[in-house]
């Protein structure tokens, strides 16, 4: 290359003004060292930056091609993931680019040790980000590992924390891909290490599921690294690395694990690419809030579930489970520990709830048989039943103020609601006290749930066939409303209401439909329809035809109203769809999970603070190997989603004025 013409295409405003440069190649200002140059921080029109000197010693390649190799990304990188290029100068050999104050990923690692789950999120966004711009401007990074993702600033909330940095040898590539087997030892792919075969863009894909890895880690594998280094390369070329949670003791992550995963596979093709996993990272807030995934039981047809304060733990799950001998319930603690198991001999278990007498905590199971159980949560396991009802026990329910009492509602199949007096549950063959009418003969009382925000008389809400009904708080009947649409004739038929949230709105949903009713509870009109489906549609990118037929993998399984602002949806094809209670616009979309989800509680964390919301995943087909699944989640879900949507949205425009040229730096 000639001198005189190395930089004759650099725009004049990135040409190096030597008048405004001040640069002193010292230990102390030395930044950093890599294969083609030195790092050094200096003074450029008053700011500090960074410089990258390409010495001519260090490499056989001419220092000039150095540069302009560099200088190609670099130029037409424009991109809040991408390091910026501030000018360019011949004499010296200098690039200058923007300085991060906090310094390199794996410096601040190691200074700072564990970093914060949400911070963790926004870097591995942004580089996510910067990747998938890269490739899709046809470039291969080829060196991605934390010490080239630097750091501007350690606040999650900031539009700017991590950029991708060095691009000694990043190339433009064709559709062929590369064979040069370059990169950095314990950061490359499998098919870069074996040397002479064809990569492409999935070989950053792969590295990438390696930073994931350092990011949940903190960092430990790049310790042992430094004292072992032909194993560091080997493992991570051959993606057997030890498993996080178990060898490193770091808290688990299930979707981060499950993309680690993803990315690491042996094959290219079965990586997914940079923009997919840029797009879970975006719209899956369950990689910020999803603490932890535990299989339940051996079977598949889990009935129902309970949370309540058991001695053991603060929160205890008790899920229903038939077995040959009966029918088990099963306690465990949210770590997935079984603290104990019992057997009645009954039928299925139709429903659960908890209650505390005389500050005793017992577990009420309601039967198809029409019995209800009262099972003590103590390690002495003592249980009883209640008088018999005539019909299977499809409900029940706490409630904590009845005529200066407590006292648990029945629901049955037949439509209607007995009340056991809370003081008397401890006595066996406990009688009924009252029996209401609540609904249609023929119809169960498929709900019942307690209204925070509700006035006095309309207390305790629940559904029975196609009917809502608000009962007092003397447990009086205050209210019934119709949810079929009305016609000339009447009613028009319709399906049984399936489930329903109550908050400042009563939220309903009928068998085998995407579509959410929501009611009015002081006025008793409908406000109208949510329909799932297409939320599901858009934010999935699955269209409803492949939900399969009329979208019934977007049907309604469960819902939750948490805090009066936040509605989460549970939907038979696994995705969990969480909305705004208020405005009804969509908050999240998780990806796919293994099966329906067909429960949502909620949970208290042991530390008392947060409390965990909970949802309960089981899968849908039955058989010996298939298994329920207890899906544990922050209950700061709705909040960190909704700041996701704002720091995506301020990421959005930065993007687009950087492409434009019109953002100033």
């Amino acid at each position: 290359l000639a001198p005189d013409v190395v930089l004759a295409d650099v725009p004049d405003h990135l040409q190096l003004d030597l008048s405004s440069f001040s640069l002193e190649q010292s230990a102390e200002h030395l930044l950093g060292e890599g294969g083609f140059g030195s790092v050094y921080r200096a003074l450029y029109g008053g700011d500090q930056v960074a410089v990258k000197i390409f010495n001519k010693h260090i490499s056989q390649t001419h220092p000039h091609r150095l540069m302009r190799q560099e200088l190609a990304v670099l130029s037409r990188s424009r991109h809040p993931s991408l390091v910026s290029l501030l000018a360019v100068g011949l004499r010296p050999r200098v690039l200058v680019m923007e300085l991060a104050p906090r310094g390199s990923l794996a410096g601040v690692m190691e200074r700072e040790g564990e970093l914060h789950r949400t911070l963790k999120h926004r870097i591995a966004l942004h580089v996510a980000h910067g990747l998938r711009f890269l490739h899709a401007s046809m470039i291969i990074y080829r060196d991605l590992k934390p010490d080239n993702v630097l750091l501007f600033t350690l606040q999650p909330n900031a539009a700017v924390i991590a950029k991708i940095a060095d691009y000694g040898i990043a190339r433009h590539c064709c559709t062929m891909g590369m064979v040069s087997p370059d990169g950095t030892p314990g950061y490359r792919a499998p098919e870069v290490v074996k040397g002479g075969v064809m990569y492409d863009q999935q070989a950053d894909v792969y590295a990438f599921g390696l930073l994931l890895y350092d990011l949940l880690t903190g960092g430990r594998r790049i310790v042992e690294g430094l004292r072992y280094p032909h194993e560091f390369d080997e493992l991570a070329s051959s993606g057997k690395l030890p498993d996080p949670v178990t060898y490193y003791g770091c808290s688990p992550w299930p979707d981060v694990q499950e993309l680690i995963a993803a990315c690491l596979q042996p094959e290219p093709q079965h990586r997914p690419a940079a923009s997919q996993h840029s797009r879970k990272a975006c719209s899956n807030g369950s990689l910020l809030d999803r603490v932890c995934n535990k299989e339940t039981s051996s079977a598949s047809n889990m009935v129902c579930y309970v949370v309540y304060e058991g001695l053991h733990s603060s929160h205890t799950v008790l899920p229903s489970d038939e077995t040959t001998a009966g029918v088990e319930l099963c306690c465990l603690d949210l770590t997935g520990k079984v603290l104990h198991r019992e057997v009645l001999p009954d039928q299925r278990v139709l429903s659960l709830c908890s209650a505390e007498v005389n500050k005793r905590q017992w577990v009420l199971a309601g039967t198809r048989s029409g019995r209800v159980w009262v099972v003590s949560a103590a390690p002495e396991r003592s249980r009883h039943s209640l008088h018999c009802l005539s019909e299977p026990v499809t409900a029940l329910i706490f409630v904590a103020a009845y005529q200066n009492a407590s006292a648990v509602l029945a629901g049955t199949a037949n439509g209607t609601l007995a009340v056991f007096v809370v003081n008397s549950l401890e006595t066996p063959g406990c009688v009924v006290n009252t029996v209401h009418g609540v609904g249609s003969p023929g119809r169960p009382v498929t709900c019942l749930t307690v209204a925070p925000s509700a006035p006095l008389d309309r207390t305790v809400w629940g559904a029975c066939g196609t009917q809502l009904f608000a009962l007092s708080n003397n447990l009086q009947v205050a209210k019934v409303i119709e949810t079929t649409p009305m016609g000339r004739r009447g009613a028009v038929p319709g399906s049984s209401v399936a489930c329903m949230a109550v908050g400042k709105q009563v939220f309903t949903a009928t068998e085998g439909t995407s579509r959410l009713q929501v009611w009015d509870m002081r006025t008793d009109w409908g406000h109208g329809a949510i329909d799932c489906a297409p939320l599901l549609s858009e934010n999935d990118g699955l269209s409803r035809e492949q939900y399969g037929r009329d979208g019934q993998a977007a049907h309604v399984q469960s819902l939750l109203v948490q805090r009066n602002t936040a509605l989460w949806v549970g939907t038979s094809g696994g995705v969990l769809l969480l909305l705004d209670a208020l405005s009804r616009q969509p908050l999240l979309v998780t990806q796919r999970l293994h099966g329906p989800l067909r429960h949502l509680l909620p949970a208290q964390s042991s530390s008392g603070t947060p409390p965990s919301t909970l949802y309960v995943r089981s899968c849908g087909c039955r058989g010996d190997k298939d298994r329920g699944v207890l899906s544990v989640w922050d209950a700061n879900l709705p909040h960190h989603a909704r700041n996701l949507q704002n720091h995506l949205a301020v990421r959005q425009d930065l993007e687009a004025k950087m492409l434009n040229g019109t953002f100033m730096e």
